[in-house]
């Protein structure tokens, strides 16, 4: 991959998650959250079995809506999906799981 196509990644990202909050995805306060975030009905039942499954904090479980946004972002999606979701879980540290 060139490093230019990397370089330009990270900046769209970046203004994708500032646009409608005004901060970045990593920052975003729980107010924010809940209305930049929404869930369709599949990624919230992903998230519930995996809450479940898990036993992850509710910490973790934002942190993993927080995640599923960036790469929403980084793919040009406005709506995060149950692959996003998927694929926020598996970057959870090992310990966790």
């Amino acid at each position: 991959m060139p490093a230019d196509s990397t370089s330009v990644a990270v900046p769209r990202s970046g203004c994708l998650a500032m646009k409608p909050t005004g901060t970045t995805n990593s920052a975003m306060a729980l107010p924010q959250l809940k209305t930049h975030c929404r869930l369709d009905e599949p990624s919230k039942e992903v998230l519930r079995q995996a809450y479940d499954q898990f036993r992850m904090s509710v910490r973790s479980y934002y942190r993993v809506i927080r995640i599923a946004r960036t790469i929403a972002d980084l793919a040009g999606a406005e709506e995060i999906s149950k692959d996003n979701i998927l694929e926020a879980l598996q970057y959870r540290p090992k310990a966790e799981v």
